[in-house]
């Protein structure tokens, strides 16, 4: 069993479906982009909007390839809204509002990052909207920060795209076959390497789980760690995107789920 299985087990949204349009080992390929590449500043852009919240998915894993990537010696910056100010305690932030535009070409002239990485994170459909899972524009809730990931492409900037329904940043991959075989109105947004799963933070770990085996530096959190931050961002008003409840789960999935998934990825790269 790979990572990719791995992430995509408990699949409840369609993209174990997508699995084949996206071909084989691409977390694998993503760690190896991330490896290879020089070390310098790494935008992670996160946060989606829910009934006047952030959601639990998305915020842990931002932080933890933040911290994971300051151990390989890069200097991550988390780019999010301002309603998920604070969720990042010791990560350089940046928080953004739906009315912030203009702003995202001068943070990539002022940071040159080496790559853009996002993490659910909506993104722009065919007609410019932003919809949440159930189709409703999100529109003027959400910062545009498609933006940065489209001019850091035309910069010839790495960019990176994890997501578990469609709508997230990245997922113009797969547009097609996301209309054609889950018949939603994707995102339409590319990006360089783009990985999904069934609960986007998954995918982060699992990204952490190839450059811990690439690199021997053990970034992959303990889920103790994961579980203590899951109740600090609770704490701090975050809820689960599916039950919409303040609550230890994300996306309906409880932490037994989640210790579950780390456990197997500890287990598949020894």
């Amino acid at each position: 069993m790979t990572i990719e299985d791995i992430v995509l087990d408990y699949s409840t949204r369609g993209m174990d479906i997508l699995k084949n349009d996206l071909g084989q080992d691409y977390i694998r390929k993503a760690a190896e982009a991330i490896v290879r590449g020089r070390r310098g500043t790494v935008f992670i852009i996160t946060g989606f909007y829910v009934e006047g919240r952030g959601e639990t998915d998305g915020p842990p894993g931002a932080y933890y390839l933040a911290k994971g990537l300051e151990m390989l010696g890069f200097r991550p910056i988390i780019i999010a809204d301002i309603l998920l100010s604070n969720l990042f305690p010791g990560v350089c932030s940046i928080y953004m509002t739906a009315e912030e535009t203009g702003t995202y070409e001068r943070l990539l002239r002022q940071y040159e990052p080496v790559c853009c990485i996002s993490i659910e994170r909506c993104g722009r459909n065919r007609v410019n909207d932003y919809t949440n899972m159930r189709g409703k524009s999100i529109k003027d809730k959400t910062a545009p920060l498609d933006e940065m990931i489209l001019l850091a492409a035309s910069y010839g900037i790495p960019t990176f795209g994890i997501g578990d329904g469609g709508n997230e940043i990245g997922m113009g991959n797969l547009k097609d076959s996301i209309e054609r075989k889950l018949g939603i109105d994707p995102c339409v947004v590319c990006v360089d390497y783009l990985m999904i799963a069934t609960v986007s933070n998954w995918a982060a770990y699992g990204l952490l789980a190839y450059l811990k085996h690439m690199t021997g530096t053990d970034i992959l959190p303990d889920f103790t760690h994961v579980e203590k931050y899951y109740a600090y961002i609770v704490a701090c008003g975050c809820i689960d995107g599916v039950t919409k409840n303040r609550e230890l789960s994300v996306d309906g999935f409880g932490m037994e789920t989640e210790e579950r998934i780390l456990a197997r990825l500890k287990k598949v790269i020894g």
